[in-house]
C-alpha cells in the first residue's frame, strides 16, 4: 500500500532498533493526488490544506473530474482555481 512516501528513519528503542516511519503532510498530499490522477480524468494540480486551531491537518481540498470532455475540464478547472482563490484569500 503506497509506502512512496514514506521514509525510514531507525532508531534504538528500549527493547532493540525500531523503524520509525516519517514523511511531511505535502508527500502524503502528492501521494493522494497521483493515486487519484489514476481514477479521474482531471484532477487539480492546486490543492489546499487546511488546518485546524492547532496547525494540524484536518482535509485535504482538492477537485477532480471523471467527465474527459476538454470543455467540461477547462470550466472545471477554472471554477476550481477560482474556489482554490478564494480559500487563499479568506485565511
Amino acid at each position: 500500500m503506497g509506502e512512496s512516501f514514506i521514509q525510514r528513519k531507525p532508531s534504538t528503542e528500549f527493547f532493540g532498533e525500531d523503524d520509525h516511519r516519517i514523511s511531511s503532510y505535502l508527500d502524503v498530499a502528492q501521494f493522494i493526488k497521483d493515486k487519484l490522477k489514476t481514477m479521474f480524468a482531471y484532477v487539480s494540480a492546486e490543492s489546499k490544506l487546511l488546518l485546524n486551531s492547532k496547525n494540524a491537518p484536518m482535509f485535504l481540498l482538492l477537485f477532480m473530474m471523471a467527465n474527459k470532455s476538454e470543455k467540461a475540464i477547462k470550466l472545471g478547472s477554472r471554477v476550481a482555481n477560482d474556489i482554490f482563490r478564494s480559500v487563499s484569500e479568506n485565511e
